[in-house]
């Protein structure tokens, strides 16, 4: 990850709360650790500060549905989705816009 980061660290490991950021200043991602690993729900965020992702992780791994979000180049969000335990789920789960409006 580039840019800065804020967080506190246990036994040499990242433990709690951080938070990054893009080296443009936007936040890029926050969550927690526990012992070094992700643990508990994580948000992720593009370059431009849009929502890109959010879920949840347990003991350093995604744990439980994601969604990914994916946007046009005019701002308008494409498509929205879940994955599980690591996998895209394809049943259904997907949603898509069209780039000239919602859905």
């Amino acid at each position: 990850m580039t840019g800065e980061q804020q967080g506190k660290f246990k036994h040499g490991k990242h433990h709690g709360p951080w938070t990054y950021y893009w080296e443009n200043g936007q936040l890029l991602s926050n969550g927690t650790y526990k012992n070094g690993k992700e643990d508990g729900p994580w948000v992720h965020y593009d370059l431009k500060g849009r929502l890109d992702s959010k879920g949840s992780y347990k003991n350093g791994r995604t744990d439980g549905p994601w969604v990914r979000y994916r946007y046009h180049e005019n701002g308008q969000l494409r498509s929205k989705g879940i994955w599980k335990h690591g996998q895209f789920t394809s049943k259904g789960t997907w949603k898509s816009g069209v780039e000239d409006g919602p859905w």
